[in-house]
Formats: structure tokens, sequence, C-alpha cells
């Protein structure tokens, strides 16, 4: 793709958030590949990309193809899932057919050939005891040299007839119902990475839009980072963040929660706010993309959580060192100062 036509499609996908995020992740390190995951109640899911769309297999599946249309990923068959024609199950068997009776109680057997003197026969008619013996010239077969292994036969312990191809047919255990091979019905699964070129002018032209930068800043300040990561709260809730960033310090360890929301509101805030709380972070910073509602703003103010707006992501970046250089305060131990504070102005 010419880069002039590549940059234009990054401009117009990159007002999307959730693609910002999925390129952070690559741009990161945090995945270099998007595999589909196995569920047996759903068959193939993308666990991460579900996360950023808030939907289902589809949905993200959606996503990721319109991606990769786009010229942004590029797939690689990863597996072909068959359904049944009748239920739509993929819980299916193959089952193997003996051509003659059309039992399926039908196993395999090698056949050996005695280098000796040439007789080919099936490997249970060598056995003799615990010793192999020529069933045409009688000979003991003392090594494997003795013997070629020539290929196999099917048998059926129904009609007891050899067959060396069986007539494969598969079986839906949800309906109940057999049908040939040609019946079903294929969906070819894939997973999905970033294209080279795409990775060159991220980081020619977009280089402060994903938290990559900011990973390599902390990174050389001594900071251990995640992104995105879990952390567990004192309810024992297990909450999830863009980006967990800690250190050991003198008092003992300084943990710092950064949320990447797009165009939040009020109730976004709130819920961060609920985080924070349970979690009791030493910082908690907001990057607002691209900037927060005059409400909101002063609603994060009012909890002690820090926020950037991310409408010129260089300026961001910049205020985001900002904020690393200001002296520590736990968003939740400022706001109980705030509350201590205004109960000696009612008393006084």
């Amino acid at each position: 793709m010419p880069s002039d036509k590549l940059k234009a499609t990054l401009d117009k996908y990159l007002q999307d958030f959730r693609v910002q995020l999925l390129l952070n992740m690559f741009l990161g390190g945090d995945i270099k590949e998007i595999t589909p995951k196995f569920d047996p109640a759903h068959n193939y899911r993308y666990p991460e990309v579900e996360t950023l769309v808030k939907g289902n297999f589809q949905k993200s599946l959606s996503f990721l193809e319109e991606l990769t249309r786009a010229g942004i990923l590029k797939r690689t068959l990863y597996d072909t899932v068959l359904f049944c024609p009748k239920c739509g199950s993929s819980h299916l068997s193959l089952r193997y057919k003996c051509p003659f009776c059309g039992s399926y109680d039908a196993g395999t057997t090698s056949l050996i050939e005695h280098v000796h003197c040439g007789n080919i026969a099936r490997e249970e008619e060598y056995q003799k005891g615990a010793k192999m013996v020529c069933p045409r010239c009688h000979m003991t077969i003392r090594s494997e040299k003795d013997i070629r292994r020539v290929g196999f036969w099917y048998k059926c312990d129904s009609c007891g007839r050899n067959f060396e191809v069986p007539n494969m047919v598969l079986f839906c255990r949800m309906c109940k119902e057999s049908f040939e091979h040609t019946e079903v019905k294929r969906v070819n699964v894939y997973s999905y990475s970033l294209q080279d070129l795409v990775k060159e002018e991220i980081s020619k032209s977009y280089g402060y839009i994903f938290l990559a930068p900011l990973r390599t800043y902390l990174e050389g300040l001594g900071y251990h980072v995640k992104s995105p990561s879990f952390m567990k709260g004192k309810s024992g809730a297990v909450h999830e963040f863009q980006m967990i960033f800690t250190k050991k310090v003198d008092s003992g360890e300084e943990v710092n929660v950064l949320e990447l929301l797009p165009s939040p509101e009020e109730e976004a805030v709130i819920k961060l706010y609920l985080k924070v709380f349970d979690v009791s972070p030493t910082r908690a910073i907001l990057v607002a993309v691209p900037s927060l509602s005059e409400n909101a703003k002063k609603l994060a103010a009012s909890y002690h959580i820090q926020v950037i707006e991310a409408t010129d992501l260089n300026k961001a970046f910049t205020q985001f060192k900002e904020i690393m250089g200001k002296p520590l305060t736990k968003p939740t131990e400022a706001k109980k100062e705030e509350k201590e504070k205004k109960k000696k102005r009612w008393f006084f």
C-alpha cells in the first residue's frame, strides 16, 4: 500500500479508540498475534478483542476483518471448523464405515513384509505368543531388520472383511444425524497480526498516540510496567486498568494506575473512582481521548484523579511527565484529608 494511502487509512481508523488500544497492544509488545482461543461452549473466540469491542465472537470477528480489509492487519489460517448441516453444531465425530456391511466397528492393522521370503500379511498373523513368526516360511523374526512395514489395512470386526479405504461418515453428537463429508459446512478461523508497513508508519508518524512511549519512559525510570493489567481490591474484586506501573521505594511499593477512556462523561469517571477506591493506588491517572466534559473534569478533580486531555498527544506526554514529577499523594488519602478539612470548617 502506498505511504500516502496508508497514512490516510490510519488517520481514518485511529479516530476509533478501540483501534488505538488494539494497535497499542501490538506496539507495546503485549501481543504479537491475536490467536483464537477454543471454547467448548462457543467454539473459537478472541477474548482480547471481545474486551475491546464489548461484544461476542461475531462482533470481534467483524472488527478484525474490517481492519484486515483496510490493510492494517494480516490474517493467517489457524483452523477450519466443521458444522452439522442440519443443526449447525460443531460437535462432530468421524466414523469409519465398512464398505461391505456398513458397520462402524472397523479398526486398522499394519501390513508387514518379511524381507527374507517376501510374504506380506497383517501384523497379528505374525504374532505367535511372545514371538513373531512368518506365517509363510515359519522363520522367527529376530529384529526389526527382518521385516518392513509397507502400509496398513482396515478390518471390520463385524463381518471380518479387510479393505484399504473405509467410507468416512461424520456423526453429529447433538442431533444424532450422520452425513457425508461433502455435506458439512466449513468455516475457516484465522489468527491476526499487524502489517509490517503499518508498524513502520506508526513509528514514523504516530509515535505519541500509543502507550508504548509511556512504557519506554517509565521503564527508564525503573518502573515495572504491565499494559493492560489487573489488580485485586480490598473488596476481593479484580479490576482491569489500561496500565499499572509499580516501583519499590523506601516506604514500600509505589503503585500507579492509568486508564484510557474515549470522551468520558461523569459516569465513566465515577466508575474509575470506584475501582481506584477499591485498589488504593499511589496515583490514578485518567487519559481522556480527546477531552473531558466540564462536569466530568470537575468530578475527576473532586476525586483527586489526575487528568490528561489527549487532544495534542505530544503535549499529553509532557503532561504525563509533569504528573510523575509531582509529590505523591494517594487519591483516596487526598479524599479523606479533604473530608477532614470540611469537618473542621463545620465545627469551627
